[in-house]
């Protein structure tokens, strides 16, 4: 009897089983149609670059993978397989963006729109819950108007209004800190002035003697940037353009008796640098680039001497600088995962010491 007994329950075990399995198959089958899955090659700042398949995503150093539920899509950006970007949209039934919810570095960000235009921004600190909430008005134009900003809470922290000329343009920006007690702080933090179409001057400060001038040529391109502290000139610097699209500037830092000038190439890219105090040359910079574009040599002429620098990449990633002295490797970077890396320090061409850091914060030392 107790033979019978077993093999009915062994019966049951393996009918169980088999059930079990066809529903998980049944599941995975059905589960893609259900959610479907989207993959992209993608870069550090997310973008959907080309759609790929599933089995070629972990060739790229940056990945997207795109799930679509009804109105809500949900993205995850990976760098070498690991997520560490999660984004939801949440969509109107008119195509129109609803909501959005980013995860990154511990940091969620919550922003609310209308009618396309973001209204309500939440972002919380995961790791000790502090965060704050914007609040977005805008006038009939829909041009912003003003953003509060409050304590999570609910309490009102400070206040940003935005004025405008009847075309529309921005005059100033105000910046008003509420203290309790109907205490309140005005700072006219931002001035623009145009003539017809064009920007000719802007103003960024806390008051009309301490702030940062920023003068604008015909072109619209920048002519010159003139930095006050409390009525003195703190520093001038000019800009001066080629036809071929070259770039350079001068610039006067007045504490220190510096003159800086520098040269840029039609792409934008930094090539050459000249510092004088008064009128005695102090350093001579050259930068010079690859076929990528990306920085691969760096020299500086001292009077002391000639200091060299060496970038070398892995893929499109910087993975180590060498540092010389006069022809002698005295440091050299190596960049990590996780934004943590080493140096190595040398002396007559021995390594000697290396410093371990982790998010900029030195953790370990070893001595040779």
């Amino acid at each position: 009897m107790m033979i019978w007994k077993d093999l009915i329950k062994r019966s049951i075990w393996i009918t169980f089983s088999m059930f079990k399995k066809i529903l998980i198959l049944l599941f995975l089958t059905v589960a893609p149609f259900i959610f479907p899955q989207e993959y992209y090659r993608s870069n550090s700042l997310g973008m959907e670059l080309s759609k790929i398949p599933r089995f070629r995503a972990d060739e790229f150093e940056y990945y997207i993978e795109k799930t679509i539920n009804d109105n809500r899509e949900k993205k995850i950006l990976f760098k070498e397989s690991v997520p560490i970007r999660e984004t939801e949209l949440y969509y109107l039934p008119n195509g129109a963006i609803e909501r959005e919810i980013t995860t990154e570095n511990d940091i969620r960000t919550e922003r609310t729109y209308n009618e396309s235009l973001l209204y309500r921004e939440r972002v919380i600190n995961l790791s000790d819950q502090s965060g704050y909430v914007r609040i977005y008005k805008y006038n009939l134009n829909r041009l912003i108007d003003t953003v509060d900003e409050l304590s999570l809470d609910g309490k009102l922290q400070s206040s940003l209004s935005y004025e405008r000329d009847s075309r529309g343009r921005l005059i100033s920006v105000v910046k008003s800190i509420y203290l309790g007690s109907d205490r309140i702080i005005e700072d006219q933090i931002s001035k623009y002035r145009f003539e017809e179409q064009n920007l000719l001057e802007e103003w960024h400060g806390n008051d009309e003697l301490t702030g940062t001038f920023i003068y604008y040529n015909r072109n619209g391109k920048i002519s010159e940037i003139l930095k006050t502290h409390k009525g003195k000139t703190e520093s001038h610097k000019k800009y001066f353009y080629e036809l071929d699209g070259k770039l350079s500037t001068e610039e006067f830092i007045y504490a220190t008796d510096e003159r800086i000038i520098q040269f840029f190439n039609p792409e934008g890219y930094f090539i050459e640098e000249f510092i004088y105090i008064k009128e005695n040359l102090i350093s001579r910079t050259n930068d010079y680039y690859d076929y990528d574009d990306r920085l691969v040599r760096r020299v500086r002429v001292l009077p002391e001497g000639v200091e060299r620098y060496i970038f070398e990449y892995s893929g499109e990633n910087l993975s180590s600088e060498k540092m010389f002295f006069n022809g002698e490797i005295y440091k050299e970077k190596v960049y990590l995962e996780d934004n943590a890396y080493y140096e190595d320090f040398f002396s007559n061409g021995e390594k000697i010491l290396r410093d371990y850091y982790k998010d900029d914060e030195k953790i370990e030392t070893e001595i040779w």
